[in-house]
């Protein structure tokens, strides 16, 4: 084998290495063998001063509706890489007293939340809610959870 040829087989395997370490970082370390009930904490809750006033204006509302955001599927895939049972999971934390960090730097989150805040300010119920924000981001995610 020449050298050139050592060369390009370690520079993969390290490839290949740093891959798989970037995706068990990425899904959570090993978020699968947690339990669907078990939500993951954060060790310091989000600090909202700490976010832009439209992004923690989203965690206010979603606190104040708490039972509506519990029924809105979250279509991120958080529900793989964090075990999030539903919107309001990425947004307060499990304990029900922090916030969870996790839709601060989520689009989809945020997005999903904007839906749901407009509807719900004109007067939709939580079922409808639901099903619009199932309509509108479920397709591109394959579905509702």
């Amino acid at each position: 084998m020449t050298r050139a040829r050592i060369v390009a087989l370690i520079f993969a395997v390290l490839l290949v290495a740093g891959v798989a370490v970037a995706v068990v970082i990425t899904v959570g370390g090993g978020a699968s063998d947690r339990s669907a009930g078990d939500m993951p904490q954060m060790a310091t809750p989000l600090d909202l001063a700490s976010v832009s006033p439209n992004v923690a204006a989203h965690y206010r509302y979603v606190k104040a509706h708490q039972d509506a955001y519990s029924q809105i599927p979250c279509f991120c895939g958080c529900d793989r890489s964090l075990a999030h049972r539903s919107l309001l999971d990425c947004y307060v934390q499990a304990d029900g007293v922090g916030w969870e960090a996790h839709a601060s730097g989520c689009g989809i989150c945020i997005a999903e939340s904007v839906t749901a805040r407009r509807l719900l300010n004109g007067g939709r119920d939580p079922t409808s809610v639901r099903a619009a924000v199932i309509a509108e981001f479920g397709s591109a995610a394959g579905g509702a959870p």
